[in-house]
Order: structure tokens, then sequence, then C-alpha cells
């Protein structure tokens, strides 16, 4: 656990000067007053959705990494305030990890199985369900819950309930019903047609979803980047889906700066990319796609704090 900030100090005496500690004492307990006001913000709506749980996480790690206090704070939240089974599940996993530095320290938000890009959270959640056996009909209904915890049923969660179909026992009655749930999807369409131009349909959806509350952050940035990633790289649909985006919804400053970025990086990528024709290595590029995906992500993160706080990474610098 690291030590409180310097950073955090100097907000005190800020917030201070305006007649608010930074801090708020409950029954003798000192917590994170804006990490608190966060989430009754968000707990307006009856509860936490997954993306919030993320927003909340991510605000707690604005530092050089999670404090006591903060810790603390989201301790209190998770017991006091009402989460969707998968914010839930994000939290208790991000508190319980013992590593606090980084939001991503368990990894990618998704996870390429068999080929297959799913949904880490919904994806680990169907294990647990399947862990005495099988997926009972209860259990499929709150998978189906959680995977529309973004407001939204993404194309990844939908292949990732598909996949969990395929390689878990499934309960006659759950799989019924999970079926059924897929199948009124079947109709959604893959593409969206806008002034005579294509984009993928999800992905729009996914980023409106996000602006709904004014403008999307950057950790929707960072959901929406990996969702359009596939099996070879970032799709031209996809890359021109979030092009558009950018100029239909509202970002903030550091969100624009690493969907931009990001793009940037791809298309360089994509121009240095050979192809392999051989299907045997078809599942290994998956693999090395997706790591080099996430090689970029990182890289363009890292460079957008390190402009935010004035330090210059030189162009093509892969290092950490």
């Amino acid at each position: 656990m690291v030590q409180e900030r310097p950073l955090k100090k100097a907000r005190v005496e800020t917030n201070v000067e305006k007649g608010h500690s930074y801090y708020k004492v409950i029954e003798g307990t000192r917590y994170d007053r804006e990490l608190l006001n966060q989430a009754e913000a968000f707990a307006k709506d009856g509860q936490i959705s997954f993306p919030e749980a993320q927003q909340l996480w991510e605000s707690a790690q604005d530092g050089q990494g999670v404090t006591d206090t903060e810790k603390g704070t989201l301790d209190y939240i998770v017991k006091h305030f009402k989460f969707t089974d998968k914010a839930a599940s994000f939290m208790h996993e991000q508190l319980d990890s013992g590593s606090h530095g980084d939001s991503r320290s368990h990894g990618s938000y998704y996870k390429v199985v068999e080929g297959i890009k799913c949904d880490r959270q919904l994806l680990e959640m169907a294990q647990g369900f399947a862990q005495d056996g099988q997926v009972s009909v209860a259990e499929a209904k709150k998978l189906w819950d959680a995977a529309q915890d973004g407001k939204v049923l993404t194309r990844i969660e939908k292949q990732t309930l598909e996949y969990t179909l395929q390689s878990m026992k499934y309960t006659a009655k759950a799989a019924e019903f999970m079926r059924e749930q897929l199948e009124r999807l079947a109709v959604a369409p893959q593409q969206q047609t806008v002034d005579g131009v294509e984009y993928d349909h999800s992905l729009l959806e996914m980023a409106s979803a996000f602006a709904k509350d004014g403008q999307v952050s950057f950790q929707e940035a960072q959901q929406l980047l990996e969702a359009a990633h596939g099996n070879a790289g970032v799709p031209e649909i996809e890359a021109r889906t979030l092009r558009y985006t950018l100029t239909a919804f509202k970002y903030t400053d550091k969100a624009r700066r690493l969907i931009d970025a990001a793009l940037e990086k791809a298309v360089s990528s994509s121009d240095k990319k050979q192809t392999v024709p051989d299907n045997s290595v078809e599942k290994q590029t998956v693999l090395e796609s997706a790591d080099a995906f996430t090689d970029v992500l990182k890289h363009v993160m890292r460079r957008t704090r390190c402009e935010e706080r004035g330090l210059l990474i030189p162009r093509g610098s892969g290092g950490s």
C-alpha cells in the first residue's frame, strides 16, 4: 500500500480554502470526499454499473497508486451502495488483488480464448458459476444482466456468451434461456449507415451510451478502443467508426488524445504489417496481435500521462 501523496495534500489545502476538507469523516473514519461524491452520483439511478465502477477505480488511482484512505473509501462504497453483479465483481477483484498501482494489473478488459475475443469479467463470472458442474437458469439470467451492464450489449459481450454456451455446461433451462436471448439479437444490424457512410453499429451504440452523461471519459475511451480491436488489429470500419464518434460525441481532452494517438499508431503499425497466409498459425497470430495491441494501448496511455505531467517521450520510443 502506498503512502498518501504530496499531490493529495496540496488538494486538501485548496479545498480547505473553499471551506471543504478533502476528506469526510463518517463514524470516526476518514474517507475520500471526492470518491464518495462520485459514487453517490453514480448510484442515483439505483445502482452503480460496471463502467461506473471502472471510473471509480480510475479516480482512486489518480496519482502513484491507491492510498489507504482511497482503498478504505472504496471498501465503504462497496458495502453501502448497490452495485450490479459485474460491477461488484470487478471492484472486489481490484480491492482483493493486493496490487493497487495499475487498474490494468489483471490485464486487458478482454481475453482471447481459442481465437475468440471475450469480455474478461463476463467470462470469469461464467467460469465461477460453472465450478459446481453447470450454469443454472438463475445464473444464466445473472450473466445476461451483467452483459447488459453498460446499457448496451456489445459484440464482444455477445460472442462471450456464445462461447460460454459452447464451452461450459448449462442446465437445459439455462441453455434455452440464453439461446432465446441471443437469438433475439440476431436481427440487430452489424453495421449502421449515417449520411451514406457505414459504421459499426455496436461500437456506435457503445459510444452513445458512454456519452449520455455529457462526455466520454478516458476509461470509456479505453473500452471503445479495446472493443474496436479485432483479430488482426483495428478493422477499417471500426477505425472509421471511432473517428466518427470523435465528431459526433463529446470526449474529455484526455480521452480524445487517447483515441487520436491510438488510431495514428494503429495505422502506422498496419502499414508495416506483413500478411501471413498460413492458416496453421492463425491462432498464434491472433494472440500476438492481441499482445501487440495491448503494447500500443499502453504506449499511448503512457504518452498521455507524461504529456499531462509536462514530460516528453520521444516518438518511436516503445520502452517502459
